[in-house]
């Protein structure tokens, strides 16, 4: 979790103080009026950011970030003092930055990895693809948007492509199989794939300007409950090189393939501060004025 406070300065909080134990903390409605609004506005600009947005100071994200987006909350801690902060676990990660890591040397050892018959571990990895935006809008939480040359090419051929229902992996029909650490664990299960046609109903490479590889085997995934959850691509990280891999023209981007680059460090609370402070202690400065002169003798 990342979090900062913001409250008035010690000077101004005696007076304040003393007004409250005197006549109540409703005899201040314009300070509380303005720290609750100060706070919304801070959180507002970091959800902004989240979405992918500007600001000074800090490198933008390189894609909407949904769940640091509305992990961004408010707390009133007194009346006078509110904490903004954000819950998501990017945040940390956001913060600190990232070092770079091969996805074939981690995520092939996790919780979720599996082991193939040959002995190798390996990832299966559900890729969600959001749909084009509206006019105007902008998708947020989606890593990976369809273009509407493609889109269309989904709509028109709905009825023909691959639709799989999955079984989550808590789901009492999961089933239960070994992954590389030699712990048992529940298995999602995608029912109802294709495997002779290898889900190229939907797309194919030269079918449409806009089909990257990237795209190919799209499918319409069902949940449990049988309503359509979007559309996706299934992908393998393995921790084997591609079969042929040295004598591919492309060597280099089998090489980096699954390798999440390096992420600076990004100081968003300060750069929030930065750009908040003078606004904010002038706004709370006539408010605690107004407040003061209403209340005290003159």
């Amino acid at each position: 979790m990342v979090k900062f406070n913001i409250s008035v300065s010690d000077d101004a909080l005696r007076q304040l103080q003393m007004a409250l134990a005197r006549f109540g903390e409703g005899s201040m409605p314009g300070v509380s009026a303005a720290m609750h609004g100060a706070a919304k506005e801070i959180a507002a600009s970091w959800r902004a950011f989240a979405a992918g947005g500007q600001l000074d100071g800090v490198e933008p994200l390189k894609r909407p970030n949904r769940s640091y987006l509305f992990g961004v909350k408010t707390e009133r801690l007194g009346p006078f003092n509110y904490e903004i902060y954000n819950e998501a676990k990017a945040a940390q990660r956001i913060a600190k930055g990232r070092p770079v890591i091969d996805m074939k040397k981690t995520h092939t050892k996790g919780p979720r990895s599996r082991v193939s018959n040959e002995g190798i571990n390996y990832l299966i990895v559900p890729i969600r693809w959001g749909t084009p935006p509206k006019k105007g809008e902008q998708r947020v939480g989606f890593k990976n948007v369809m273009p509407n040359s493609v889109y269309n090419i989904l709509k028109n051929r709905k009825r023909f492509m691959p639709t799989i229902t999955t079984v989550s992996s808590d789901s009492p029909m999961a089933k239960q199989t070994l992954n590389a650490r030699g712990e048992m664990v529940g298995r999602a299960q995608y029912r109802g794939v294709d495997k002779e046609s290898g889900w190229g109903d939907a797309l194919t490479a030269d079918m449409a300007k806009g089909v990257t590889d990237d795209m190919i085997g799209m499918s319409r995934m069902l949940g449990e409950d049988g309503k359509a959850a979007g559309y996706f691509t299934f992908r393998i990280i393995s921790s084997k090189k591609p079969r042929g891999w040295d004598r591919r023209p492309h060597k280099k981007a089998f090489e980096d393939m699954w390798i999440l680059k390096e992420e600076p460090a990004r100081d968003v609370v300060s750069a929030l501060i930065s750009k908040h402070q003078r606004a904010v202690s002038e706004l709370v400065e006539e408010a605690i004025r107004s407040d003061l002169h209403g209340i005290l003798p003159q």
